[in-house]
């Protein structure tokens, strides 16, 4: 995504990744075009609060937020609390990528409105839309994207901050937070062909970026508890989902095996998928690289597997590479979690007023 200038500095917010298992937030300050973590807050849910990705256990995400961001990051905070940034889950997310004719930023935005009741799925009314300006596309043309979330969604969101006593500034998309930071920590790849993949615990998400735009954005519906959920179902293993069940299983030589042998499945679903996308994205060149973050890395066996199946250099995303630790922060436990953080650091180099708009608007 094209940005006016990743990390300028501006009002501090604390970025705050929501998942179906853990919430997860980072207090950052930018200095000299860097990025510097000061503070991390992590909290485990032992069970989903969402429901077709929409919040439907209030109680429990507001406790594990207080207990992320209240207790974990600002718990000497003094004066107004800072605003946070957010994202929604991807599949939750309708986009669409259009062709418009140029017109003042106001004029634009109407049109596209009008245009997107043809195509959104639902009453435009019952949905939040907004759109970015990718480029220009051809002579008095831009080319635009789309997205759109389900009223309902937001709204479930902003009363379960409003319990904790937080305000949003920004609502990002998670595809696009994966994006940023994949951009920002990586910058000499970003003319090459990269699909970006976040194993989630119930789902995961696929962005396919190439020079610096999303070619393709797509959700997988499996993730690393549906390994947790074979080996209860098919293996007689007894699986805790209160705690980390990945580090509190028992590694039996039988457990191992059979872990291994899911992870070495869910690749291959993971090369089915990724040829689909690819597909579907209509782009003539091959993807030249895929970059792995959430789970990915925790699961024995799963990063060679899906680099035997596909053929295609796999690597797991250090989403701290271009930046910074404060003194007193844990580095060595911050850096244990790694990829489990990287749309967390998407999401702090997101700042009030970003979007870049092309001169004409």
């Amino acid at each position: 995504m094209v940005f006016k200038s990743f990390l300028k500095g501006g009002e501090a917010l604390i970025s705050l990744d929501i998942g179906a298992r853990s919430v997860k937030c980072m207090q950052s300050a930018k200095h000299g075009g860097r990025l510097t973590i000061e503070k991390t807050g992590f909290a485990r849910l032992r069970e989903n609060p969402f429901a077709n990705h929409v919040v439907t256990n209030t109680e429990l995400l507001a406790n594990a937020i207080e207990q992320c961001v209240m207790q974990d990051v600002l718990q000497d905070w003094e004066g107004e609390l800072p605003r946070v940034v957010l994202s929604v889950p991807g599949p939750a997310v309708f986009t669409k990528k259009l062709k418009m004719q140029q017109l003042p930023y106001k004029e634009l935005g109407e049109n596209v409105r009008m245009e997107a009741a043809n195509f959104i799925p639902h009453d435009i009314e019952a949905v939040k839309l907004d759109f970015h300006v990718l480029g220009e596309a051809g002579k008095n043309q831009y080319e635009i994207l789309v997205v759109a979330v389900k009223n309902e969604l937001i709204e479930a969101l902003l009363t379960t901050l409003e319990r904790v006593g937080l305000q949003p500034a920004i609502i990002d998309v998670d595809y696009f937070a994966l994006q940023n930071i994949f951009e920002y920590s990586y910058p000499e790849l970003r003319g090459s062909t990269v699909a970006l993949v976040d194993l989630g615990s119930r789902y995961s998400i696929v962005n396919i970026v190439s020079g610096g735009k999303s070619l393709f954005v797509g959700d997988i519906g499996t993730g690393s508890e549906t390994i947790a959920d074979t080996l209860e179902e098919l293996h007689g293993t007894t699986i805790s989902r209160e705690n980390d069940w990945l580090d509190d299983l028992e590694k039996t030589e039988s457990v191992q095996s059979a872990l291994t042998d899911e992870s070495e499945k869910l690749a291959r679903e993971f090369n089915r998928q990724l040829s689909f996308f690819w597909s579907a994205a209509g782009a003539e060149q091959r993807i030249e690289k895929i970059v792995l973050s959430g789970e990915a890395g925790r699961l024995p066996g799963f990063l060679a597997a899906l680099e035997k199946i596909t053929d295609i250099s796999c690597e797991v995303i250090n989403p701290f590479r271009e930046m910074d630790f404060h003194s007193a922060i844990n580095r060595e436990q911050i850096e244990k979690m790694g990829a489990q953080l990287s749309i967390a650091c998407g999401l702090s180099l997101r700042e009030v007023g970003d979007r870049m708009l092309p001169g004409s608007l």
